[in-house]
């Protein structure tokens, strides 16, 4: 006898457009938190493995099983990267997305700019006109 399931697709929702702080803030936050947990492997270079994994084992709660608490820490730090990598993914997604914006931004900025200086030699030409005619 089987059982059939019925599973409703609906349409994905549209996104709204993302403020500004959650395009820049948001993600600078949660790379200072990344930064201060990963602080404890200091400068590069001056991270020993071997020190860090002996002080690990040393911090380990009364009761636990060391290797307990290490896999606990090898997970944590997976999901770490993990968390690193996703939001590595996710800023340089964002940023492509922005290029073709500020490309067409520059654009319009220099024919504004080529606009304006045409403006600013038609009005020079006139104010020299009209002191010439002055003289």
């Amino acid at each position: 006898h089987a059982t059939s399931v019925l599973v409703r697709c609906r349409a994905p929702a549209s996104r709204p457009r993302p403020h500004f702080a959650s395009i820049f803030v948001a993600p600078r936050l949660e790379l200072a938190a990344m930064d201060a947990q990963l602080a404890a492997f200091g400068a590069p270079g001056e991270f020993s493995a071997v020190d860090f994994v002996n002080a690990a084992a040393a911090n380990a709660p009364p009761g636990e099983a060391v290797d307990r608490y290490l896999s606990e820490l090898e997970m944590k730090f997976q999901l770490m990267a993990e968390d690193a990598s996703a939001s590595l993914d996710e800023l340089s997604a964002s940023a492509l997305a922005r290029v073709p914006r500020a490309g067409r931004e520059g654009a319009r900025l220099r024919d504004e700019a080529s606009e304006l200086r045409k403006r600013c030699g038609s009005l020079n030409a006139r104010l020299e006109a009209a002191a010439a005619r002055s003289e």
